[in-house]
């Protein structure tokens, strides 16, 4: 198997430790994988010391409502202005909803962790790895590349 470079994951922990609030947000009608890559990722953020919201254009299904953190979703921000959108699970920005993707403008960056080919990329910094399953098993390796602990609300 031929190596990967990190360099994606080093742009996104670059965006991370350069921006100090996000929008976390995934595709309509979301499934375990992008509630739980954007929960994994909220916790992560905090733990930063990061303000982040997490924004799903639908409700959390009945499936992911036991993950930590599952009440932080909301179907609208409560901020507007934040520093980065940061689009989870979602091969084009339209995948989360248009109403929403007008209503999310970054003052600064758009960041791409995702598992599907995208088209058209639409992020300033992407991880886009196509080989990987899952969204979430990106997360895995980014936060195993970050030397971040992995703890009980990450995992879940």
């Amino acid at each position: 198997m031929a190596e990967r470079s990190n360099d994606d994951f080093d742009a996104v922990l670059a965006a991370f430790a350069k921006y100090d609030s996000f929008w976390v947000v995934s595709h309509i009608h979301p499934d375990p994988d992008a509630i739980g890559s954007q929960l994994a990722l909220a916790h992560y953020l905090k733990r930063q010391g990061k303000h982040v919201e997490v924004i799903s254009r639908d409700t959390v299904p009945r499936i992911t409502r036991y993950l930590p953190g599952a009440e932080w979703c909301r179907q609208q921000p409560e901020t507007l202005g934040l520093d980065a959108l940061v689009v989870m699970d979602v091969s084009s920005l339209e995948r989360i909803g248009k109403d929403l993707a007008a209503k999310l403008e970054p003052a600064h960056a758009t960041i791409n962790i995702d598992h599907h080919a995208t088209g058209v990329p639409f992020a300033d910094v992407a991880a886009v790895r196509t080989d990987a399953a899952a969204t979430c098993e990106i997360l895995y390796d980014f936060f195993q590349y970050a030397d971040e602990p992995i703890d009980r609300d990450i995992k879940r």
